[in-house]
């Protein structure tokens, strides 16, 4: 039995839309990263930095982003919400999280005290990513707020 025409452009609009979904974060990683690679490139404005700094943790907490939600006193209709605006993607789901902890906490949601929680999660991998020289593009010391400046970052997941 086969699906009628409608039905089948229905399906493929709908794996279509999923697939841009799932892909949309990648590619703005790889936007975002760009400038590791090009000499004499680094981010400019802190908006950028803290943007470049949430990808990174984001690209890397996978599953334990809801240990990382509770440990940073997210409620469970906190993180269930950032699932349910963010469905198809872990690293999207990651990112809103850093996103909301940074709108929350503002100047006290610096890199000592995200390290300390991810610390506590045994992210140590990220907390050496934090760490090391991806980091050295600027003054960003482990009491830096990512909020920069009262700069909260203000962009959305997708780059826009």
């Amino acid at each position: 039995m086969s699906l009628p025409s409608s039905k089948k452009k229905y399906l493929f609009l709908q794996t279509e839309k999923t697939d841009r979904r799932q892909n949309f974060v990648s590619l703005a990683l790889r936007k975002r990263y760009s400038y590791l690679t090009e000499p004499g490139m680094s981010p400019q404005s802190p908006c950028e930095r803290t943007d470049i700094r949430m990808a990174i943790v984001a690209d890397h907490l996978g599953l334990s982003w809801t240990e990382l939600a509770r440990e940073l006193n997210f409620s469970v209709d906190e993180i269930n919400q950032i699932r349910v605006e963010n469905p198809n993607s872990l690293i999207a789901q990651s990112f809103m999280l850093l996103k909301k902890w940074v709108t929350r906490d503002g100047k006290n949601a610096t890199t000592d005290a995200l390290t300390s929680v991810l610390t506590k999660i045994n992210r140590i991998d990220i907390v050496t990513l934090l760490e090391g020289p991806i980091f050295d593009y600027g003054n960003i010391s482990g009491t830096r707020s990512f909020a920069d400046e009262n700069n909260v970052f203000h962009d959305t997941v997708d780059g826009n």
